[in-house]
C-alpha cells in the first residue's frame, strides 16, 4: 500500500503533539480502544544507548506512545512497527544501522533519534533516500542544518550559550573554560559559540575537548582549573558530567559555588552550594532529567539576548529560531 509521506509526517506530528497535551493524556491513535490490525507502518530510530552514556530516553518515550497508538486503532487501522537501533556512539555503526532500517526494513520515517554521532553520519543518506527524521534530541551541527532532519530540542550550541549568558549576567564572569566532547561538529561547534560571544563581549574563553569514553575526569578538571577561569562550562551529557563534578569536588573548595542547567528550552534551575575548587561550574547538560532529591533550587530568567531564542520557531528545512543570539551563526 502506498504511503502519503507528507500526510503521515503531518498526521503523526499532530498526534504526538496531542499526546503531550495535558487535556489529551489518554489520547493516541484512532482512539478505538481496539488494537490496530492492518499492514504495519515501519518507523525507525537510532540512539546512543550503550557507550559513554545512555542517551536513549527519547526513543523510550516514542515507543511508549507508539504502543499506546497501536492499542487504540493505530493510524487509520494500521499499527506502527517501531524499530530502535543502538549506534553505540560509533558513526560507522550508525551508518550501517540507517542503511539497515531504510533499505532492509523499509522504514518510511525516523522518529525519536537521539545520538551524538548519528546526524553527522546519516544526514546525506536520509536526504538521498527521501527519509524525514523527527529527532528526539539533536546534538551534532547536522541535526539542525540538514535538509531532511528536524530536531525538537534547542541543541548544544544554544544551550551552552544560554549557560554562558547566565554566567555573564548573574555571576559576572570575565573568563571561561568550555569543556565539550571531542566528537565532530559537537564540542568544537558548541564551544565556538562561546568564543564568538567572548570576542563581542570582551571576556576570555578557552576550549577543552575530551573523549567522553576514555578521558580522565580529574585530569580534565585540573587542566581547566590551571588557567583560573571564573566559570567552567560543561557541555556534556549527564553520564559524562557527573564524574567531572565528582572530580571537581574531590579537588577541594575555597568557597561555595553554583551551577546552571538548561531546563526545557530557555529556563534554568540552579542547584546551589556545589563545591568546586573556588570557581563556578555552569553546566549545559543534554539529557532529559537529572534527579537531585532534597537539593534547593533557584529559578532565574535568562539574559535579554538569550530570551530571543524562545520566540516561535519557523519550520523551513529544519526548525531554528527566527532570531539567533550572538555567537550562533545561521549557516556556518
Amino acid at each position: 500500500m502506498r504511503i502519503d509521506m507528507r500526510g503521515l509526517v503531518v498526521g503523526l506530528g499532530l498526534m504526538l503533539l496531542s499526546a503531550f497535551s495535558a487535556h489529551a493524556a489518554a489520547s493516541c491513535g484512532d482512539n478505538t480502544g481496539k488494537a490496530a490490525t492492518g499492514e504495519p507502518i515501519v518507523i525507525g530510530a537510532i540512539t546512543g544507548k550503550t557507550g559513554p552514556d545512555d542517551f536513549s530516553n527519547s526513543t523510550r518515550a516514542a515507543k511508549a506512545y507508539f504502543d499506546c497508538l497501536n492499542a487504540n486503532g493505530g493510524i487509520k487501522g494500521r499499527p506502527v512497527k517501531y524499530l530502535v537501533e543502538d549506534d553505540q556512539w560509533n558513526p560507522e555503526t550508525a551508518a550501517q544501522l540507517a542503511a539497515k532500517l531504510v533499505n532492509d526494513e523499509k522504514a518510511v520515517l525516523m522518529v525519536g533519534n537521539s545520538s551524538f554521532v548519528e546526524c553527522g553520519a546519516n544526514a546525506d543518506f536520509y536526504k538521498k533516500s527521501g527519509i524525514v527524521v523527527v529527532a528526539g534530541v539533536g546534538v551534532p551541527r547536522e541535526c539542525f542544518f540538514a535538509e531532511n532532519y528536524a530536531a525538537t530540542n534547542a541543541g548544544p550550541r544554544v544551550s551552552t550559550l544560554g549557560a554562558m549568558g547566565y554566567a555573564l549576567d548573574q555571576l559576572k564572569a570575565k573568563s571561561v573554560v568550555c569543556i565539550g566532547p571531542n566528537i565532530p561538529n559537537v564540542g568544537t561547534w558548541s564551544c565556538d559559540g562561546i568564543k564568538s560571544l567572548a570576542k563581542e563581549k570582551g571576556f576570555t574563553a578557552e576550549t577543552i575537548l575530551m573523549d567522553p569514553g576514555t578521558a580522565d575526569s580529574t585530569s580534565i578538571i585540573l587542566q581547566a582549573a590551571a588557567s583560573k577561569p571564573d566559570v567552567i562550562i560543561l557541555g556534556l551529557p549527564k553520564g559524562v558530567t557527573i564524574p567531572l563534578l565528582t572530580a571537581a569536588e574531590e579537588q577541594g573548595s575555597t568557597r561555595p559555588s553554583s551551577s546552571s542547567v538548561p531546563h526545557r528550552l530557555m529556563t534554568f534551575r540552579c542547584p546551589v552550594q556545589l563545591a568546586q575548587a573556588g570557581m563556578v561550574i555552569s553546566m549545559s547538560t543534554w539529557s532529559s532529567t537529572i534527579s537531585r532529591p532534597r537539593r534547593p533550587t533557584i529559578r532565574t530568567g535568562l539574559p535579554s539576548w538569550t530570551n530571543m531564542v524562545s520566540r516561535p520557531i519557523r519550520a523551513t528545512r529544519s526548525p531554528r529560531p527566527d532570531i539567533l543570539p550572538p555567537g550562533l551563526p545561521r549557516r556556518h
